[in-house]
C-alpha cells in the first residue's frame, strides 16, 4: 500500500507540473501574439515616418532653390530636379 501511495503522489506531483508547463506556455502564446501585433503596429508607424521625412525632405528641397534668387531659366530646371527629388 505504500507504494501505491508513493505513486500516486508522484503521478500528482507530474500532473502539478503539466498544468502549470500548459499554462506557462499558453500565457508566452499570448504574449507571442501580441508582440507579433506591436512589430507590425511599429511597422507601420516606421513606415508612415519615413514617408514623412521623404516629404520633409521634398519641402526643403523646394525652399532651398526658392530662396537662392535662382533665374527663370533655373526654375524651369529647378521643376525636373524637384520631381526627381520628390519622387
Amino acid at each position: 500500500m505504500k507504494e501505491l501511495e508513493y505513486y500516486r503522489g508522484q503521478h500528482r506531483a507530474a500532473m502539478n507540473q503539466l498544468e502549470a508547463a500548459a499554462q506557462e506556455s499558453s500565457t508566452l502564446r499570448s504574449k507571442y501574439a501580441d508582440l507579433v501585433s506591436e512589430k507590425q503596429r511599429v511597422d507601420r508607424d516606421v513606415q508612415s515616418l519615413q514617408k514623412e521625412v521623404t516629404e520633409l525632405r521634398c519641402q526643403q528641397q523646394v525652399l532651398f532653390y526658392i530662396g537662392s534668387g535662382r533665374t527663370v531659366y533655373n526654375y524651369s530646371l529647378m521643376g525636373s530636379q524637384i520631381r526627381y527629388l520628390c519622387n
